[in-house]
Order: structure tokens, then sequence, then C-alpha cells
């Protein structure tokens, strides 16, 4: 008797799952959540109370139960003597691992994890809740005004965005701009951290780079430039400003004075002037002041930044991104290490590092 090959994959299918002779790829994808030790508390390269996700392609991510906004993302592969390699934050593990699958327990490290979904999406962060990438920030009152972006006065617009409750910390959506690389379904709501809060108004800075571009675009010779002549900050100011608000938007968005600062390690390059912009680029002063750590200064693209060429290789998926400061010389800018979080250089025509914005918002009431 002949057996359709519909019936002949079924059959395998059940052999299959009745044996666990199912690939390791498949056996691990989905979400686990947190149970315990088995053979008491260990130390493990994903943090404990957590929950974990592998999306059967290589990459996963994890959070704290108590706090799901603090995700972090790593790579997998499976190795030969059956160990399963993470790297995360420029680091590389062997983990010993097991799967049952009648019981829908995954070990790692001798830490227990049940199975909850075959899904691997990053859970519904609320609003208002604290930013991975922003370190305990210094208390409001006791900042010095030292901040290199000074608000131009504006008349106060009718109140439509209503962000005078948010703190340091916080994240808030505002704007919109392509970030899943699917122009069928429209631009996606842009997410921001807000690094300052002063008299009624906000400094925020996109949680993700959203585009990948060069410091500055020219053909021929690399010229020497600064923050002020600069192609990005044109960009920016104009298309990216245009395609990412709308009116209403706009109208609570402060133009600012920002200015020239130089990279401390490059102390002697020429910064430039003084400009004024609707939107800009942290500075290599401003990021160390706003995340006291390198780790903390690690940043993901967007896939559509990906597909513009933000680069991400050999790292956990973080890429570099722009300062305004200037580099080691005339013709490079600073740039944060996709690897470490550490202030860099690179030569401003170079096109695959990851775009940050920054703006200043009126936080009405």
């Amino acid at each position: 008797m002949r057996i359709s090959k519909w019936v002949a994959w079924v059959l395998i299918c059940v052999v299959f799952a009745l044996f666990g002779c199912v690939p390791q790829k498949a056996q691990l994808k989905g979400t686990w959540e947190f149970v315990g030790y088995k053979n008491g508390r260990v130390k493990s390269i994903i943090e404990t109370d957590s929950t974990v996700c592998f999306d059967g392609d290589g990459n996963g991510y994890y959070y704290l139960n108590d706090n799901p906004s603090l995700l972090q993302r790593f790579t997998y592969l499976f190795s030969d003597d059956h160990k399963l390699v993470i790297t995360m934050n420029g680091e590389t593990s062997a983990v010993e691992y097991s799967v049952d699958s009648k019981e829908k327990r995954l070990t790692l490290e001798g830490i227990e994890y049940r199975f909850v979904s075959s899904e691997a999406e990053p859970p519904a962060v609320p609003l208002t809740s604290t930013s991975q990438y922003v370190s305990t920030p210094t208390p409001l009152q006791s900042m010095e005004p030292t901040l290199s972006t000074t608000l131009v006065p504006t008349t106060a617009p009718t109140p439509m965005f209503s962000f005078f409750d948010v703190d340091v910390g916080d994240e808030i959506q505002f704007g919109q701009y392509e970030q899943d690389n699917n122009a069928f379904n429209g631009p996606e709501p842009i997410i921001w951290i807000v690094l300052e809060k002063q008299n009624g108004k906000i400094l925020v800075l996109s949680k993700y780079a959203l585009d990948s571009k060069a410091y500055h675009e020219y053909e021929g010779d690399r010229p020497n430039i600064s923050w002020e002549h600069c192609s990005l900050r044109n960009w920016l100011n104009d298309q990216f400003y245009s395609i990412a608000f709308n009116s209403d938007e706009k109208d609570v968005i402060l133009r600012a004075v920002v200015s020239a600062d130089r990279t401390p390690q490059y102390n002697d390059i020429n910064p430039g002037n003084d400009v004024l912009d609707n939107v800009f680029l942290l500075s290599a002063s401003e990021a160390n002041r706003f995340f006291t750590t390198n780790a903390a200064k690690l940043c993901w693209p967007t896939k559509y930044a990906l597909a513009n060429g933000a680069d991400t290789k050999d790292t956990p998926g973080t890429c570099w991104w722009w300062l305004r400061s200037p580099g080691k010389s005339q013709t490079s800018a600073a740039i944060v290490s996709k690897r470490d979080g550490a202030i860099t250089t690179n030569y401003i025509g170079i096109d695959n590092v990851g775009v940050r914005p920054s703006i200043w918002i009126q936080a009405l009431g």
C-alpha cells in the first residue's frame, strides 16, 4: 500500500516528537521562564530570575522578571560537543544545556527554566519604564548647568503632548520613522530616552540607532569638517526632521544653541562653531555625562538601520553610533564603539555608523 507524502511527513513528525529527535534550534526556540536551581545556586552568564528567549535563528535575549525593560541581547550557536555557545557584550561562553521535551523544561548551567511560549518577541514595556541604557542619573537639583545645548526662547504651543511627569531615565514615544524595514506597514513610533529635565523641558535621545549614515558625504579628497558644516547635521535638520515629526510635534521641539564641544582625548582638534539646531547629536562630553559607564553607551540598531549598513559584525548586535565632536583629526569624528561602548574615532566618510538623534521637547503639563 502506498502512503502519501503528507501522511509520511506526519508520521516522521510524530516519531521525532516521541523520541526527542528534534533539531537543536527547534528544541530551544521560544520563551523560557526562570524556575530555580537544579543543584544549588550557581553563577550564570544569563542573570537569574529572568525570562530567556531564543528565536531559532541564532539570536536571543533575556530580561529580568521584575523589570522587563532591562533587556540584554545575545547570539548563540551549537558546538560539536553539545554545548550552547553564547556571545554577549563581546564575551563568548560555552554553556552546558539540556532540554526535557516531555516536561517542557530547559536547563542552562544548572539553572532550570519552564517553557512559556513558542514566540520569542520582546515584552511590551510601559511607556515610562526605565531604559536599559541609562545609568542611575545624578539628582537634578545637584546638576550643574553644563549642558552644551542652550534653549532658544519660544512661544508655548497649545498642549498636545504631556511629558511633564516623566523623569530622567524614562522612555517616551514621540514622532515616527521607518524601523522594521517594512515600508508597507508604515513608519513606527520613535522611542526616546529622557536624559535631562530642565524647567519644564526635556532632552531626549533615540533609544535605538534609527539609521546608518556617513558623518559627511563628499567626493574627492577627504575634507576637514566639523559638526557646523557636516552633511549629517543637514540631513537631521532637513530630511529627518521633516519625515519624523508632524506639524504638532514640530511645535513642541525647541530649537537649541548646540555648542562646539571638543572630544576630551582629542582636545587639540578644532570643533568649529556653535550652531542652532532642532535635531543634533550628543557630544563626547555629554555622552560621558549621561552614560557613566561604557556598557551603558552600547546601542542596538533598528532593522531599517541594519538594512542601510549599520555594522554589528563581531558584536552581540550592537553598532557604532556618531557623536558630533571631532575625532583624532579634522577629517574624523567621535563615535561610540560597537564592541565596548568606549568613545573612539572614525573617518567622516564611513557610512556604516548608526545615527541616534537628540532633541529638546517642551514638556507640557
